[in-house]
């Protein structure tokens, strides 16, 4: 009877003990599986997809986790007045400000004083990151920008930025509070940020001027020196802070690879030319050159390039005049492998002497196909990767330029709409697509990608058509 009872005991016992061994199982927490990591090149691919999407925010991205936010700050931050928008750019101006000392917060608050503006003490709200070492870009027009639409939400003003008559027609836009932030913030920038390597030049508002930037460096421990791409991109009429900056760059900036230059035609004279000369005399190593709109005395920057025909691979000229002496100057540069010629005048059979061995060639005019341009392609053709044509000329001598350039596999097609001019009908028409569609079929060229750039808007935009 006892060994019956302790059977029975056993078998309840060993009941509840796989019972609760059942339970400690099902309710165990499954283990967490780590989230692979992807290299800082493919979170930044997927990134600027995000910002391609109408509507769509990085700021989010922030608070998935910390892997996302350590790639995602440094994303934002590179160049953060061109990402933030309007209604957000006090908060990033706030954050900038609290990484002021003491010394610099007293001051600033000093000079605004007046204007009955207050910038909160960085000794109360210390920032967790040093957001200026992942300054990196700093263009002058979206610092003006934002800051403007900082200055209009502290007054409490609703601004609008999508009216650009309003923004600069309008004398209500604060112009004393502004420069007095922005002299502050550029002296800021330019004396802290280790790893700012491109300045743009273009600025927003015709009532500012450029600061002067010779009172920024007496101190700086940075200043100019690291910068390696300097545009200047200048709508308005040269002044004498301008001048000064041009001069401070030759003295200040020796490591610049890429330079491009944008100024109104009338502004070429003699002295701004001599600027830029001693710019380019001053550099160590020249890689990229880009002008647009100079009408004379081209051929004094081209003697200039003449010291970085050794490290010169690309040069881009838009609208710009072409003698027999300057495309002579310019067959010197020998090392060329990108060549951008924008509706340039002047162009002829001397450009055909060159020894280069192009992998880029663009050459655009307006409607009519030049011959010089199907001349350059029997020339340079073979070697090309990329081919740059007006659309009209795709469909004026589509086969005859292709038989030149069989080693292609990107196109570029510039779209140029003067709407003035006749002939633009036809080009509504849209006839390149079919012209595009029957070579690629015929396999007269195998395109890896379709880029499509409208000259009418300063902004590019991409359709990547692949092809097998």
């Amino acid at each position: 009877m006892m060994t019956i009872f302790c059977f029975v005991f056993k078998l309840i016992f060993e009941h509840f003990k796989r019972r609760r061994n059942f339970k400690r199982k099902v309710t165990k927490k499954p283990k967490k599986i780590p989230t692979p990591l992807l290299p800082t090149e493919c979170m930044e691919q997927i990134f600027n997809y995000v910002l391609q999407v109408e509507g769509a925010k990085l700021y989010p991205s922030l608070l998935v986790n910390r892997y996302w936010c350590k790639n995602v700050v440094p994303f934002l931050w590179h160049r953060p007045f061109s990402l933030v928008s309007n209604q957000n750019s006090f908060k990033l101006l706030r954050t900038f400000f609290l990484c002021f000392n003491k010394e610099e917060n007293n001051l600033l608050n000093s000079l605004l004083k007046p204007y009955k503006i207050k910038i909160p003490s960085p000794t109360n709200n210390q920032t967790k990151l040093n957001y200026l070492i992942y300054l990196q870009e700093l263009s002058f027009k979206d610092l003006e920008i934002c800051v403007s639409s900082t200055i209009h939400k502290w007054y409490g003003k609703n601004n609008n930025n999508n009216n650009n008559n309003n923004y600069n027609n309008n004398n209500n836009y604060y112009p004393d509070q502004m420069k007095i932030l922005i002299d502050s913030l550029l002296k800021f920038f330019f004396k802290n940020s280790t790893n700012l390597y491109s300045l743009n030049l273009d600025t927003y508002f015709d009532f500012l001027d450029i600061p002067d930037f010779s009172k920024y460096f007496s101190q700086s421990q940075y200043g100019l020196c690291q910068i390696t791409k300097l545009q200047i991109i200048y709508n308005k009429p040269i002044t004498t802070n301008t001048l000064h900056f041009l001069n401070l760059i030759s003295f200040t900036c020796n490591h610049i690879h890429t330079l491009d230059i944008k100024l109104q035609s009338y502004d070429y004279n003699a002295e701004v030319i001599h600027h830029f000369s001693n710019i380019i005399n001053s550099q160590n190593k020249l890689v990229e050159f880009n002008i647009s709109n100079i009408m004379l005395n081209f051929e004094q920057i081209l003697n200039s390039l003449q010291s970085h025909k050794n490290s010169l691979i690309s040069i881009k000229l838009d609208c710009v005049y072409l003698t027999e002496s300057s495309m002579i100057l310019l067959n010197n540069l020998h090392h060329l492998k990108n060549l951008y010629l924008y509706y340039c005048e002047g162009l002829s059979n001397t450009i055909l002497e060159g020894s280069f061995v192009l992998q880029k060639l663009h050459v655009i005019y307006s409607l009519k196909l030049q011959n010089i341009t199907l001349d350059m392609l029997r020339v340079y053709g073979k070697s090309l990767q990329q081919l740059g044509l007006n659309i009209h000329d795709l469909e004026v001598a589509g086969d005859t330029a292709f038989n030149y350039c069989t080693n292609i596999d990107e196109l570029v097609l510039i779209i140029y709409n003067p709407t003035h001019l006749s002939g633009y009908d036809t080009w509504k028409k849209e006839k390149w697509k079919e012209r595009l569609d029957q070579l690629v079929l015929s396999q007269r060229i195998n395109l890896s990608s379709l880029s499509i750039h409208d000259h009418n808007n300063l902004d590019v935009y991409v359709n990547r058509l692949f092809y097998t």
